[in-house]
């Protein structure tokens, strides 16, 4: 069993619980601050985590259950301080998905197989667990929700990384997108709004005619 540790003298850092003990598994950033690794997650049978090297700031890493097979995957944003990988989801397509820097990424969970999804804006997956999710398996690939001031909008990506808009609305504010629900192979989402009524409710989008539908007008939608 994995988790974050401080020994109070390497930091934050990677320990493991075997045996009835817990030891330090891996020093990724060398030193008394530690690399403060989170965002745990298993992907075809390795460990997948974020933490900071120091040179490479927050990344993607993976390990195969040993320290010389823990290795950092990714390398976005090196040598700073912003590069903030979270909200890692599995797609339809058998990847999975991170958002970095308002821009979306998919993983093989290898170097060479993880690439920037191109064409979707301002995009940030959540990491809260109460809130609404913002992006669900859908089809061969993803369903994901763009909540940015400058832009409202639903995209699918395919398998091939190929995306497309389906739902854009007004860039008010106080708009807000809600919920993505993959159900009756469709999806189902809400928008809200605190002052003003117009164009709220529930939102389906329907596959067999490529069209999204208002199918609750009168809801304003607190969570979905």
């Amino acid at each position: 069993y994995f988790m974050p540790g401080n020994d109070g003298v390497h930091g934050l850092e990677l320990f493991v619980l075997e045996n009835d003990m817990i030891t330090l598994f891996k020093d990724i950033q060398i030193g008394d601050k530690g690399s403060a690794p989170q965002n745990f997650f298993i992907y075809n049978d390795k460990l997948y985590f974020t933490a900071n090297d120091t040179l490479n700031g927050h990344e993607v890493w993976c390990t195969d259950g040993s320290p010389s097979g823990t290795q950092r995957i990714t390398s976005i944003a090196p040598g700073t301080i912003y590069s903030n990988p979270k909200g890692f989801i599995i797609g339809g397509d058998n990847k999975f998905y991170f958002s970095n820097l308002d821009s979306l990424y998919k993983s093989d969970g290898t170097t060479r197989g993880t690439s920037v999804v191109k064409g979707i804006p301002n995009i940030e997956l959540g990491e809260n667990p109460e809130a609404s999710p913002n992006a669900t398996p859908f089809q061969d690939g993803l369903a994901v929700i763009v909540n940015d001031f400058r832009e409202k909008s639903v995209w699918l990506i395919n398998g091939k990384a190929e995306v497309k808009r389906i739902f854009l609305t007004q860039k008010d504010t106080e708009y807000n997108l809600l919920g993505l629900v993959n159900i009756n192979s469709g999806l189902l989402f809400g928008l809200s709004n605190s002052l003003n009524t117009k164009n709220i409710g529930l939102y389906f989008y329907y596959v067999s005619d490529d069209t999204v539908r208002n199918i609750a007008a009168t809801v304003n939608p607190d969570r979905i």
